[in-house]
């Protein structure tokens, strides 16, 4: 990974905590001059390949590679930004800790979660019902166990929303992810 701290000149840039700000929304017409697009590409190629092994990175990597044909200035810090956090983060692992039973699933819809344990037809809703067959039979087969959760405790933000810093090192925490420095 240091090897992309050499290649794009980052070595000494600041580590920040996020992988991407909550208030920056990119946009084609963001602000900055155009940037060399073949150093744009290599910068988000190199990313998309760390997303494998750096899953926080996921929706912020998935921004910025809106704008591989014309990337600006904005577009170009934000896709560093992201190297900024991964360079935070070169000390953390996978525990690779095996569970043998059933996988919680923890959902923010308590309709969702009434549709997934009955398997009862309501003619209202039997136009997205195909959706719940395979989720109802893993709950029924003990492999899935669904349950509430509000919104603001769903881990899953974490890789797939800008959230504010507080929320984001709290739900990272929640997920286990921790330096072995």
């Amino acid at each position: 990974m240091n090897l992309n701290f050499w290649r794009f000149e980052l070595l000494n840039y600041k580590v920040v905590v996020t992988p991407s700000e909550t208030n920056h929304n990119l946009d084609s017409d963001s602000e900055g001059d155009d940037i060399d697009v073949t150093t744009f590409k290599q910068l988000v190629s190199s990313l998309r390949y760390l997303c494998n092994i750096r899953h926080a990175i996921y929706r912020a990597v998935g921004m910025v590679s809106k704008f591989m044909s014309k990337p600006k200035w904005s577009h170009y810090h934000a896709a560093v930004r992201i190297l900024r956090y991964i360079k935070g983060t070169l000390k953390y692992e996978d525990l690779k800790i095996k569970v043998n039973k059933s996988l919680k699933l923890m959902i923010d819809n308590k309709s969702t979660i009434n549709r997934a344990k009955n398997s009862v037809l309501h003619e209202r809703i039997k136009h997205i019902e195909t959706k719940f067959p395979f989720l109802r039979s893993q709950v029924q087969n003990g492999v899935l166990e669904v349950m509430y959760c509000s919104t603001q405790k769903q881990l899953v933000d974490v890789l797939t929303k800008a959230i504010k810093t507080d929320q984001f090192l709290h739900l990272r925490d929640e997920i286990s992810v921790i330096s072995f420095e």
